[in-house]
């Protein structure tokens, strides 16, 4: 199992509740967004989050 944490300012809320993004708290706001890989995930899905990513960056307002 591998664990990557992003900060929330990168990760639009429905990319979080898209992929099941796990929150660094489930009482605030969240700083933090995990996303957990486990052997049973497919490359496929994880290109399609990366995809989503970049495309939410591309849009973002800095």
């Amino acid at each position: 199992m591998n664990q990557v944490a992003i900060r929330s300012a990168y990760i639009q809320p429905s990319l979080a509740d898209k992929y099941l993004l796990v929150p660094d708290t489930h009482d605030a706001e969240p700083r933090w967004w995990k996303i957990v890989l486990m052997d049973h995930v497919r490359e496929s899905l994880l290109d399609c989050f990366l995809n989503d990513l970049g495309n939410g960056l591309k849009r973002a307002d800095y």
